[in-house]
């Protein structure tokens, strides 16, 4: 095992955006060099791995941790530093290179894509505290689990496009790669029943195709499903795409990208702290971009959790 014995650590999923993340490791060492006294890289080679590297970079009194990958790999790592139950502010401050598929946290957060403009930016700002949502689910082994999210958690639509991106090649970049996918479900997909009860309210009962529950506003590579999102402001959006045709679906699919989804009839808007969802269908979760289990979902918002650099 690699023993962590740098301040500022950088962890690669080289296999990140159809491997464009491997392809730039020698220019991302090279530039760290200019920007930091020390560090020290450790490359991922399994599912799992970035958050074992997190846990141990608390242990090892890392100070900056620099994440490089798409949405997925930043899930873990966050999922890594959060399991350690530590004062937060013993936690490494987060950087990220958004090199992945989606990287839709960065739409949100305007992280640039730029290596040297992102590792010189990680290395002069201080950063803020961010919000990151904690969803307790069923996985699919059938087992009750938790994880954290820093981006969106979704289901429905959402839970099946994540599968199916996930089976696929990455090789068309984010924004084709969900779009694709997302067409030719539509075409098979039956719209659930979903019972959501927010903040302890009522139960409102919704067919629907697609619900997502926001930190941040972009996911599935660019939709803009949360537009007024705020990843600091302690609260969760929650965007139900309603009991619109097909037709309508496919009228409107340009409302999903450009911000004015809610501007669409039977889309409902709604916002909260504690947000759990049921059905009695088979209703499949998308969380961070991995399919990752099924409802029933609850969800909570936990305030300010961690420090990222941006």
């Amino acid at each position: 095992m690699t023993k962590i014995n740098s301040s500022t650590l950088i962890i690669i999923n080289p296999k990140a955006g159809n491997g464009a993340a491997g392809r730039k490791r020698n220019e991302i060492e090279t530039l760290a060099n200019k920007f930091f006294c020390e560090h020290q890289t450790l490359l991922t080679n399994r599912p799992g791995q970035a958050a074992d590297y997190a846990r141990r970079a608390i242990e090892a009194g890392v100070r900056k941790l620099i994440c490089v990958g798409g949405d997925g790999t930043l899930n873990e790592v966050v999922n890594g530093l959060l399991s350690v139950k530590v004062e937060k502010n013993r936690r490494p401050k987060l950087g990220y290179l958004p090199l992945g598929t989606g990287s839709d946290l960065a739409r949100t957060t305007e992280i640039t894509g730029n290596i040297e403009k992102g590792l010189r930016n990680i290395a002069n700002n201080e950063g803020k505290w961010i919000d990151v949502g904690n969803a307790t689910f069923v996985d699919h082994d059938g087992k009750k689990t938790s994880r954290y999210f820093i981006n969106v958690l979704s289901f429905a639509l959402g839970g099946e496009i994540a599968g199916r991106v996930n089976r696929s090649s990455k090789v068309m970049g984010g924004f084709l790669s969900f779009l694709w996918p997302t067409l030719t479900a539509l075409f098979s997909f039956n719209k659930p029943l979903i019972s959501i009860k927010i903040d302890n309210k009522a139960d409102q009962k919704i067919i629907c195709w697609h619900a997502a529950i926001a930190n941040g506003q972009y996911h599935g590579g660019g939709m803009r499903i949360a537009p007024d999102a705020k990843v600091d402001d302690g609260r969760l959006r929650i965007t139900v795409v309603g009991d619109l045709s097909l037709p309508e679906v496919l009228l409107n699919l340009p409302n999903l990208y450009n911000g004015n989804i809610y501007a669409i009839k039977k889309v409902y808007k709604f916002s909260g702290k504690k947000i759990v969802a049921e059905s009695e269908d088979n209703v499949l979760l998308d969380l961070d971009g991995e399919q990752v289990g099924r409802l029933p979902v609850s969800v909570e918002i936990l305030p300010l959790a961690l420090w990222m650099i941006y």
